[in-house]
């Protein structure tokens, strides 16, 4: 559930930007809600106290997340190009295309690569990664997305600062509704143009 707690508004597009000027990324900002090192202004979104409330140790979350915590059995979780991250994000995206997804879920593609099991299971789940890449993440809209946000967030950086990973979509589009203005005219270019939307 904290894997990708760190991940800001408009995260793997602007993240690159954001990274080079101001040091961070979805992974150092997961590690510090998670270790209770996350700036002051975000101190709410801390999850420490709670896990450790729980006899959790944040230190070893934060290692497991970044498969790194080898004498853990759930390693394998998060130590592979093939891990949990992947197989729950390419799941979530199928909601953006279906109501009703019918493609098989995290728990059920990782039973059948531990277990090889149900191996029919994993070729629908490529199909659906293929889908989400061709359609999505590589389409013309989410390329060209990644373009002119990347660009935006380029020539406005003096507007940016590290306070703005940490804020939420809604607070992001209230700082910064030229960014998501210039997001909406490249979606209806795209569409005025006949670009495949997803």
């Amino acid at each position: 559930l904290l894997h990708d707690i760190g991940h800001a508004p408009l995260s793997h597009s602007i993240e690159g930007v954001l990274k080079k000027y101001f040091g961070i990324n979805h992974h150092t900002a997961s590690a510090q809600i998670i270790l209770g090192t996350a700036p002051m202004y975000v101190r709410d979104l801390n999850v420490e106290p709670i896990l450790i409330t729980y006899g959790l140790d944040p230190n070893k979350i934060v290692s497991l997340i970044a498969g790194d915590l080898h004498e853990s059995a759930h390693n394998f979780l998060f130590a592979h190009p093939i891990n949990i991250d992947t197989l729950e994000a390419i799941s979530r995206t199928e909601t953006y295309f279906k109501a009703f997804p019918t493609s098989p879920t995290p728990d059920v593609v990782l039973t059948s690569l531990i277990r090889h099991v149900q191996m029919e299971k994993l070729d629908e789940f490529w199909a659906l990664k293929d889908t989400v890449y061709a359609l999505l993440i590589q389409g013309p809209l989410g390329l060209y997305a990644d373009y002119v946000a990347l660009q935006y967030v380029e020539k406005n950086i003096d507007a940016f600062s590290l306070d703005d990973f940490f804020l939420s979509e809604r607070e992001l589009r209230k700082k910064h509704p030229a960014l998501f203005s210039c997001l909406a005219e490249a979606r209806r270019n795209l569409v005025k143009n006949g670009a495949a939307i997803a």
